[in-house]
């Protein structure tokens, strides 16, 4: 799961995962499977490349 932070816009952990660390390995998985754009519950969609930039320590 994605977050959009506020104010920033910026793709982020969501405040109330159960498990951050699975919500971690499935960003990863997410962007390891290259997708062209990732919509999130709310917000604008975001690029593989701002995710991949959000959760550069993943990688």
């Amino acid at each position: 799961m994605i977050f959009s932070s506020i104010p920033s816009e910026k793709p982020s952990l969501p405040f109330w995962a159960d498990d951050p660390a699975e919500a971690r390995r499935s960003i990863k998985k997410l962007i390891d499977s290259a997708p062209g754009k990732i919509y999130i519950a709310h917000g604008k969609p975001f690029s593989s490349a701002e995710v991949k930039e959000s959760f550069s320590s993943l990688f």
